[in-house]
């Protein structure tokens, strides 16, 4: 199981110049499990992205075919580690130690069919609106059936940027939802 994370601006076209992370599935943390921050101290941040879950093998999909290779969404909670100089931004431990990636449940793509998706976080101030055209998710699986083969259980997160960032605080916990139904809850330790 691959975890592919663009780091493309919503709006923006997909592109091979766009870093793509991958994560390991080490760093995944499933819905309603805690999520533990690692020792290193406080000032770890926060961001919620929506993603897709890969149902069929495919390589060199075509984008007029990419619906047929995913079929259900999520939103998902990317940690990422305060600034250390002795990490290069990007490298594997910045992007993929364990627990960097909290996990929603996921609901069928069909339910968030439509102009736009609203998600919420109680952690952000104000509901986030995105349109699902936005996130280019279909032109996003064909790019990237090009340099890796998709399979049955892959996650992609078709946008990193420039959604909202906030503190993760200890003992607490943190719930997201698009268009008022809850996918996300993790209480964070």
């Amino acid at each position: 199981m691959k975890i592919l994370a663009i780091n493309r601006p919503v709006n923006e076209p997909v592109s091979i110049s766009n870093r793509v992370d991958l994560l390991a599935d080490s760093s995944i943390i499933h819905n309603n499990k805690p999520l533990f921050l690692p020792d290193e101290g406080e000032g770890f941040t926060g961001s919620i992205h929506p993603a897709v879950h890969i149902c069929h093998v495919g390589r060199s999909i075509s984008q007029k075919f990419a619906l047929r290779y995913y079929d259900s969404f999520t939103l998902v909670l990317r940690v990422t580690p305060p600034a250390n100089a002795e990490i290069p931004l990007g490298s594997a431990i910045d992007i993929s130690f364990d627990s960097a990636l909290g996990v929603g449940e996921w609901t069928s793509i069909q339910s968030v069919e439509g102009e736009s998706v609203t998600f919420a976080c109680d952690a952000l101030t104000e509901p986030v609106t995105i349109s699902i055209g936005s996130l280019k998710i279909d032109e996003t699986v064909a790019m990237l059936s090009r340099y890796f083969t998709l399979k049955n259980g892959d996650i992609i997160i078709p946008s990193l940027s420039p959604l909202p960032t906030f503190p993760l605080q200890i003992d607490t916990r943190l719930t997201a939802s698009v268009n008022s139904v809850q996918l996300l809850d993790l209480k964070i330790k």
